[in-house]
This record gives C-alpha cells, sequence and structure tokens, in this order.
C-alpha cells in the first residue's frame, strides 16, 4: 500500500515544477486530478510506486518536466467548440473588422488563439475566416497566431494533421477543399492545405509572462477559452490586462462559456455570451451592452424536404416535429417537383437527396437560380456520396449529414435538426453581410424597467425567479400557479437585483437563468450560493452550447437543471418542471466540492468484475466522487445517468479529463473493457450483450422504462438476463424509483449490490427504494463507496469467500 505522505510529497513536489513553468495553480483541488494522472504515466513507464517515479523524475528533471507540462494541462478541445462564439463573430463582428481592416495598408485581420493546445481553434479560425471573406471582402487577408505553454501541442498544432472523425461535426461549407485525406496507412487522417496553413503562425509561450510574443502586435479578436480554471483571480486579472492591451479599441475577447471576468475590477464590458469589449468602446461596431435574448415564442422552422423516398420523408416526419421547432411543409420526389415547388413557396431551410429521377440533387442546386435558402444534404455514408456532397458543397449547399434510418432515429435527427439550424445561421448572416458591407442599422434597445415583484408567503413551497426574460418568467409564474403548494415570492430580472431578494423573500428553492446580462447564472451562483445555500435549479436550453455551463453549475453546488419553457411546451414541460421544483427544494445542498483521494491497493482490481452504476438527480457530481475514489486500473464500469442527449458527451468529457482510465459516451457495439468507463448517451436505452467471451453494449432508441431513457432498470435487467454474476450494482442520489427493481433482482441472482444513503444523498428517492425492496446489501455515504467497490472487486477477497 503506498505510504499517503509518500504521495502527497511526490503530487506537491510535481506541482510546484508545472506552477513554476506555466503558472498554472495546482493546489489542494487539483490534487486528485494531478495524483490520477501521475498514476498513468507511471503504468507507462512501467513504474509501481511513487517512490521509484520521484527518483525517475529528479534523474531526468528537464525532459520529464516537459512530459508533465503535457500531462497536466488540459487537451481536450475540438473543431469549431462552443459555436456560438462563431455565430456571435459572424452576427455580430466581422463587418467591424473588415471595415477597420479596410483602413490598414495591409489590409489584414490579426487574430490569437491564446492556450490553443493542439490548434484545432486557430484551423477553425482560419477556415471561418477564410470562407466568408473570401465571399463579402476577398481584399482583405488575415492571419490567427496560436500559442500555447506545451511545446509538444504546439509541435502538433504546426504539423497540422488530425483525424478525419474530428472534422465531422464541423459545418462542412467550412471545410470543404481545406483538407487533403490521407491514403494506404494515413487513410484515417487529413492534413491542412497550404492556402490555410500558411495563415497560421504558432509558437509557444506562458500566459503569465507573453511579453516576447506579444511585442509589437495588436489584435481585432483573442480567443482564450476554457484556461481560466488554471489561475487564481490576481493572475486571471494580469493575463486578461496584458491581453487587453494588445486589443484593438473596438476589438473583442472571447472567453470559455462557463468563464467570466466579473469582479476583477476590469475596464471591460460584456457584449455576448462570454465575449468583453474596451469599456465604452464608442468606435466598436458591437454594441457594448448585452442585449437580452429574445424568448418569446420562436417561429417554427419551415422545412423542404426533397426525396425520392416516401421512407425518407416518413421518417423525417418524425424527426422534424413541432416540439423540436420544426414543421415538414413540403415535400418533392425530385429535384424538378422541388424547383416548381419553391416558384410560389418560401421555406426556411431544405433537406435535399442526391440520387434522385428527373433532376438529382447536384441539378437541383445548379438549377435554383437566385434562391439562397440554406440547404443541408441527406447523403448515405459510402465515400462515393461523400464526394458527390462535397461538390454539393461547391455549389452553395450549406453541409452534408447521414441518412436517417429506424435504427439510428434518435442521433440522426439530432444532427440533422443540429446541422439545418447552424446552417440557417451561418447562411443567413452570410447572405445578409454579403449583400451589403453596410447592413441596416443597429437598432438601440432601450434599457427595459426593473421587473422585480416580490409577494408574501404562505406555509408553501416559496420560489424565486431569476430570469432577465419576463416572458420566461410569467411562463414559469403560470407553470407554479397551477399547484397550490407553490408560491413564487420574488422575480428579479438582473444578478444585481438578486441578493437584496434573497434576504427580503427567504425562498425555498430558486430558478436561475444561464445567460443574462451583467452576469451570467453560473457565475452568480457561485457568489451567492456559498453565502445561503438555496436549492437552484438552472433554466437551460438543454443546447450543446450549454452543456459546460450547466455541468460547472452541478459542480458549483446547483440541485438541477431544467428545460427553459415555451408557451407550446408548457402540456409536456409543466408536470416535469413542478416535479423537479419540490424535489430540489427539499434536496440537499452541498456545502462544498467534496473531495476524495483515491483508494490505495495492493495488487489487482478483477478485470473480468463488471460495475454497474445508476444516478439521476445530483448524480454527476456523487459520479465524479466515486470514480475520483478508484486507482489507475479499474473493471469496466457502465453507468445511467439521467441526462438529456445534448448533455451526456459534454459529462463524458469532462470526467475523461479527469482520471487516469477512459471515461467515453457508449456507442453502439462498443465493447465492454477494463480501464473504461462507458456512459449510457441521453435519449437512447443502454444495454448489455454477450457474443461469446466478449461483452459488448448495446445502444438503442427504445421505449421509455421508469419514464426514463436512458434506464437504470433497463440496464440491470440485461445483466440480470445474461446472468452475470460477477458483478457489482450501485444506486446513487436520484428522483423516483429507477433501479430499485432489478437491482433487487441482481441481488436475488447474487450480485453484490450497494446503495448511497440517505445523509449524502442530495434526492435519497432512488436509493431508498432500493433499500426498502431489500435490494441493497450495503447502504454507504459517497466517499466510502468506491472503497467497497475496491474491496468487492479485489479477487484475494473473492478467493477467500469462495473457500
Amino acid at each position: 500500500m503506498e505510504d499517503k505522505k509518500v504521495v502527497e510529497k511526490v503530487v506537491g513536489e510535481v506541482s510546484k515544477i508545472v506552477s513554476e513553468m506555466a503558472g498554472i495553480q495546482l493546489g489542494a483541488r487539483q490534487f486528485s486530478m494531478v495524483e490520477n494522472r501521475l498514476k498513468s504515466r507511471m503504468v507507462r513507464l512501467g513504474m509501481d510506486s511513487f517512490d521509484e517515479y520521484i527518483s525517475f523524475l529528479r534523474a531526468h528533471q528537464e525532459t520529464e518536466s516537459q512530459a508533465l507540462l503535457s500531462l497536466l494541462t488540459t487537451h481536450h478541445t475540438y473543431f469549431f467548440r462552443e459555436f456560438s462564439h462563431f455565430e456571435f463573430l459572424l452576427n455580430k463582428c466581422l463587418k467591424g473588422m473588415i471595415e477597420r481592416a479596410e483602413k490598414r495598408p495591409d489590409k489584414k485581420i490579426r487574430v490569437w488563439s491564446a492556450a490553443c493546445s493542439r490548434g484545432q481553434e486557430v484551423y477553425s479560425l482560419a477556415m471561418f475566416f477564410d470562407f466568408h471573406l473570401k465571399a463579402m471582402a476577398p481584399h482583405i487577408d488575415f492571419e490567427v497566431w496560436g500559442t500555447d505553454v506545451d511545446p509538444e501541442s504546439v509541435k502538433i498544432a504546426q504539423n497540422g494533421v488530425y483525424k478525419t472523425e474530428e472534422l465531422n461535426q464541423s459545418p462542412a461549407m467550412y471545410v470543404a477543399e481545406k483538407w487533403i485525406r490521407g491514403k494506404g496507412e494515413v487513410k484515417d487522417f487529413s492534413k491542412i492545405r497550404d492556402g490555410i496553413k500558411k495563415k497560421c503562425h504558432f509558437q509557444s509561450a506562458n500566459l503569465l509572462n507573453p511579453d516576447s510574443f506579444l511585442t509589437g502586435k495588436s489584435f481585432d479578436l483573442i480567443f482564450c477559452r476554457n484556461v481560466f480554471i488554471y489561475f487564481d483571480a490576481n493572475q486571471i486579472k494580469q493575463i486578461t490586462q496584458k491581453m487587453m492591451n494588445h486589443l484593438d479599441a473596438s476589438g473583442q475577447l472571447i472567453l470559455g462559456v462557463s468563464e467570466s471576468l466579473n469582479g476583477l475590477g476590469l475596464a471591460a464590458d460584456l457584449i455576448g455570451p462570454s465575449v468583453y469589449s474596451h469599456r465604452a468602446s464608442k468606435s466598436s461596431s458591437v454594441a457594448t451592452k448585452a442585449v437580452p435574448v429574445e424568448t418569446s415564442k420562436p417561429r417554427i422552422i419551415e422545412l423542404l424536404c426533397v426525396d425520392d423516398s416516401s421512407t425518407i420523408h416518413a421518417l423525417l416526419k418524425k424527426i422534424m416535429v413541432e416540439d423540436q421547432g420544426f414543421r415538414i411543409k413540403a415535400v418533392a420526389k425530385n429535384g424538378q417537383e422541388a424547383l416548381d415547388i419553391l416558384k410560389t413557396q418560401k421555406f426556411d431551410a431544405i433537406t435535399l437527396d442526391l440520387h434522385m429521377p428527373v433532376v438529382d440533387g447536384i441539378g437541383f442546386l445548379k438549377a435554383r437560380g437566385g434562391d439562397k435558402t440554406p440547404v443541408v444534404i441527406l447523403s448515405s455514408v459510402n465515400r462515393d456520396d461523400v464526394s458527390i456532397a462535397k461538390e454539393a458543397i461547391a455549389l452553395g449547399a450549406a453541409d452534408y449529414v447521414e441518412k436517417p434510418s429506424m435504427e439510428n432515429l434518435t442521433k440522426a435527427g439530432n444532427e440533422i435538426r443540429s446541422k439545418i439550424k447552424m446552417a440557417m445561421s451561418v447562411s443567413g448572416a452570410h447572405n445578409a453581410l454579403k449583400k451589403t458591407a453596410e447592413g441596416p442599422a443597429p437598432t438601440k434597445t432601450p434599457d427595459p424597467a426593473p421587473s422585480v415583484r416580490v409577494s408574501s408567503s404562505a406555509d408553501k413551497t416559496r420560489v424565486l425567479i431569476v430570469d432577465d426574460s419576463e416572458t420566461v418568467r410569467n411562463l414559469l409564474g403560470k407553470i407554479l400557479s397551477e399547484d397550490p403548494q407553490f408560491e413564487v415570492v420574488g422575480e428579479a430580472e438582473k444578478p444585481s437585483e438578486v441578493e437584496a431578494l434573497i434576504v427580503k423573500c427567504r425562498p425555498d428553492v430558486m430558478t436561475l437563468d444561464i445567460h443574462m446580462p451583467e452576469m451570467d447564472g453560473v457565475a452568480l451562483l457561485k457568489k451567492i450560493h456559498p453565502k445561503y445555500k438555496i436549492p437552484t435549479v438552472m433554466i437551460s436550453a438543454l443546447s450543446y452550447e450549454d452543456g459546460p455551463y450547466v455541468l460547472d453549475a452541478l459542480e458549483s453546488g446547483a440541485i438541477d437543471y431544467i428545460q427553459k419553457p415555451q408557451l407550446k411546451d408548457l402540456k409536456v414541460l409543466a408536470p416535469q418542471i413542478r416535479e423537479r421544483l419540490k424535489s430540489a427544494a427539499k434536496a440537499k445542498v452541498v456545502q462544498q466540492k467534496r473531495s476524495v483521494s483515491p483508494t490505495r491497493v495492493s495488487g489487482e482490481m478483477d478485470e473480468d468484475q463488471l460495475i454497474l452504476i445508476g444516478s439521476s438527480t445530483g448524480g454527476t457530481e456523487a459520479l465524479r466522487v466515486v470514480l475520483q475514489s478508484l486507482p489507475a486500473k479499474i473493471p469496466p464500469i457502465l453507468i445511467v445517468q439521467h441526462i438529456p442527449p445534448v448533455f451526456s458527451q459534454a459529462f463524458a468529457n469532462r470526467m475523461n479529463e479527469l482520471f487516469p482510465f477512459e471515461v467515453k459516451e457508449a456507442k453502439d457495439n462498443d465493447k465492454v473493457l477494463p480501464n473504461q468507463v462507458l456512459i449510457a448517451p441521453g435519449g437512447l436505452q443502454m444495454g448489455l450483450r454477450k457474443s461469446g467471451s466478449q461483452m459488448t453494449v448495446h445502444v438503442m432508441d427504445a421505449v421509455l422504462v421508469n419514464r426514463h431513457k436512458p434506464s437504470v432498470d433497463y440496464l440491470f435487467k440485461t445483466a440480470v438476463d445474461l446472468k452475470l454474476k460477477n458483478s457489482v450494482g450501485v444506486i446513487l442520489t436520484g428522483m423516483g424509483a429507477d433501479g430499485a427493481r432489478e437491482l433487487k433482482s441482481l441481488r436475488d441472482l447474487g450480485v453484490r449490490t450497494i446503495a448511497q444513503d440517505e445523509k449524502t444523498s442530495v434526492v435519497f428517492g432512488m436509493p431508498r427504494e432500493a433499500i426498502e425492496r431489500g435490494a441493497a446489501e450495503f447502504i454507504l455515504p459517497i466517499d466510502k463507496i468506491g472503497e467497497k467497490l475496491i474491496q468487492l472487486c479485489d479477487p484475494k477477497q473473492k478467493s477467500r469467500r469462495a473457500a
């Protein structure tokens, strides 16, 4: 067993080395992350102890320090990450950048991607500017600088080679003709073309001491996203001030969606989602006051679907429903029919098949003349279709996506809807800017009158609603007024009004919008939660972009999140919102984020063992604590967390950054392997199946079980059906009863079972139900469950039990 003092000494020495090299803060909160990543490093080096590693480090200080820098700085990124920022650039910033570049001798726009990691952000920005400038202002040039503290990441970025699958989720209009696909042994990789690469420059630089890089440089745009988590407030202020000193008077600084400059006393105005400008910059082309988000009932997106297959029409009608904000207004079975329809009708977007009789997809695009309706190609997955789809992009189509089938309906539906919205946003703004360099004069939005309502309260669940949209406040008020158990005791439009209302109204629960003026909801939560400990439910649009915000809020003390209501959704959402708020009002508020050291184990865990975990409300943090308790080498783990489709990937990515083993969102037919955690995708069921000795997961769009998809009972039942006795079943915090029934079946089968205790559960519904059914062999606090899992999976203990 590793001596705790030795581990602390090694982690402290490593943290000091990295802090001295990069200035990043690796303190008590990062202890477990450092320890886990060191364990991963030790496994690769073939070392068994921290004593052995520290001797190695001291003998190879220079080379190993660089390895530690790469190891302990997060490199999780992807192309066009947080796409809302690119939309903001197109809609609010690009015209001003072009106007400023016009006045310069070199007519060049300059961009800095600070903390660029392995280069995906730099090349995303380059593709963005290349596409739009060629159409709007071909005489304007641009350059993108990328810097990172890790020299190894910079080398990868300079190489400009990535797995082709990394590019698949990017808007095809940006990617087209900018990458060279590999052949033979490198067929799965793509390389950036020289025309784009020569616009991109990379350099190692420390954000705390960037002077050598910044000398003589000024930028129209600075991206510094998802890096401030490594720095303290004083360092963030220092870094930001240096950046603002090299930012054009009308330029923009963009941070990560969950990062904020609030409270640092900087002369910077928030003008968009984590977008800042110089304070009171009169010459800025972007309004220096954030415009409240319009949350009135959105217009339904009306589609023309062009495909010769009646099956595809039927599947699209299942996907493009009004509950999701879409309506199929018309269908056509070939390109000629579509051209005839467009003579008399207007649409928001078109889905287009490639292979059709009479006039095919390419023929339609060539013949449609001046019609600018965004087109998304529906293609098959074969190489020929991809090649034709790229030709379609060159003819003006916005994007292409795989055709839906019954087997992939949910996944395909999410992707098609996302691509259509993205295409509409980009094409609409692009065409408007292309049409006129001036564009319409910005509409001045008057400051709305403060909206603060307070009412007296009786013995009911007292709710404080915080949202900058009067429409949303009214809808939530209407939802809660239909249940006599609730009373809305206060409403606030601005974050600055909230603290006074908390003191005055003493709410039992608070709903908190994510996107607001002054500061975002997560920043407000971090400010008020330590002081007032009010159960808080975040109001989210449940979009992929909101995922990091919500996860950050849950880590910072929020109990739950609910979908932002719209009038058309009230019938479906109202009961869910009331139920979630009732549970939240009774939930335990976590005083602070739990920090758990990985359990020290001697010997190996049984790789043939299987761990199955189910959780719901409060589960994201509970799962973090359990996984953080585990060593580097673990048996296969399968997790069902009740979570929307757009958040499960973000959650898996976040967990993967914290631990030495792999954490990923499960895909159909993924193998069940040691040292891997599979998380069920939101909106799909995940079960187990076995072929010979190989276990895999089956991920599909099946029916709801216990009102959930994914469902814990669904996963557990497949383990029961396969008689997987060599397993451990776990139920964590959550509302309802999902998982309890089949956990009992697992225990009856001989499986060891655990339930989280009431004291540490945010909501004790699921564990209570399991305990009352006699399904739980062990009832434990959350910080002891990892230790128990290791004991139950210890081959020596199992041998003793067998004897």
